[in-house]
C-alpha cells in the first residue's frame, strides 16, 4: 500500500510538471531569452534573483539596502518583495546558465510544487474523511505559491493528531519561513488563516482540544523557527517604518515626493545629501 501511494505521488508530481509546461506555453521555446509575464513585475523579480546573492557574496553587504537604485539616496528593501529564498535557490542555475533561465526554472518549480502540495493536502483531507466520516475538517485550502499547501497540511496534522510529534511544529514554522522569504504577503495571509483556524478549532471542540499541551508546544516551536531567521528583516521593516512613517496611509509610499517630474531630471531632489 505504501509503495503504491509513493508511486502515485511521483506520478502526481510528474503530471503537475507537464501541466505547468502546458500552462506556460510557449515559454519552453524561449526558455533562455524570455521570462513569463506582462513586463510589470517580472523584470523586478528577475532582478531579485541577481541582487540578493550578489549583495552578500560579492559586496559583502545586506540585501535589505541598496544604492544601486535611487542613487545616491539608496533604498531600504525591507518592505519590497525581494524573494530571498527564490534568489538563493536559483544560484546554481545562474552559475550554470544565466538569470533568465534561472527565473524560468523558479517559475516552473513554483507552479509544479504548488500543485503537488495541494495534491498532498487534499489527499490527506480525503484520507481523514474516509477514516472518520463524522469528523469535521477545516478544508480551507490556500492558493498561491508552493509553500502554502505544505504549511496548511502540517497545521492540520498538528490538530488532527492526538499527540503530534515536534517535527510537525518545526516543519510548520519552516514552511511559513519559506513562504515569507518567497512572498511575505502570502505569509501574512497564512498567519491570519492560522489565527482563524485556531479560533475555529476552539469553537468546534468547545475549548476541549485533545492533548492541548503538545499542540501549544508545536505552535510555539513553529513561531520560534519562523521568527528567529526573520529578525533581521523584521528589524529593517521596523527601522523603515520609524524613519518613513506608515507608507500605506501616507501618500501610498510618498509618491508625491519621489515621483519624477521634468525638473527632476535637472534639479537635485530636496532629499539629495
Amino acid at each position: 500500500m505504501f509503495q503504491f501511494q509513493h508511486r502515485r505521488a511521483w506520478f502526481a508530481l510528474l503530471a503537475y510538471f507537464l501541466l505547468t509546461l502546458a500552462l506556460t506555453y510557449p515559454l519552453l521555446g524561449h526558455f533562455t531569452t524570455h521570462v513569463a509575464g506582462d513586463g510589470s513585475d517580472d523584470p523586478a523579480l528577475a532582478w531579485n534573483l541577481w541582487w540578493a546573492p550578489y549583495s552578500i557574496l560579492n559586496l559583502g553587504s545586506s540585501p535589505l539596502y541598496t544604492d544601486y537604485m535611487f542613487f545616491p539616496i539608496g533604498l531600504n528593501l525591507a518592505f519590497y518583495t525581494l524573494t530571498y529564498l527564490n534568489a538563493f535557490l536559483s544560484i546554481p542555475f545562474q552559475f550554470a546558465w544565466d538569470i533568465i533561465p534561472a527565473a524560468n526554472i523558479n517559475l516552473i518549480l513554483s507552479f509544479t510544487l504548488s500543485g503537488f502540495g495541494a495534491y498532498l493536502l487534499v489527499t490527506y483531507l480525503l484520507r481523514q474523511t474516509f477514516l472518520n466520516e463524522t469528523r469535521r475538517n477545516a478544508e480551507e485550502r490556500g492558493k498561491g505559491t508552493q509553500w502554502i499547501p505544505f504549511y496548511i497540511l502540517f497545521l492540520l496534522k498538528i490538530f488532527d493528531s492526538p499527540k503530534p510529534p515536534f517535527k510537525y511544529g518545526f516543519l510548520l514554522g519552516l514552511f511559513l519561513l519559506a513562504q515569507a522569504l518567497s512572498e511575505f504577503i502570502f505569509a501574512s495571509f497564512l498567519i491570519l488563516f492560522s489565527i482563524a483556524f485556531v479560533i475555529y478549532q476552539l469553537g468546534a471542540t468547545r475549548g476541549k482540544i485533545k492533548n492541548p499541551k503538545s499542540k501549544i508546544i508545536n505552535l510555539a516551536l513553529a513561531v520560534l523557527v519562523f521568527t528567529l531567521p526573520m529578525l533581521p528583516i523584521l528589524a529593517a521593516m521596523l527601522s523603515d517604518t520609524l524613519t518613513e512613517g506608515d507608507f500605506i496611509q501616507q501618500g501610498l509610499g510618498f509618491a508625491n515626493i519621489f515621483s519624477a517630474d521634468l525638473t527632476g531630471f535637472f534639479v537635485p531632489s530636496h532629499l539629495h545629501p
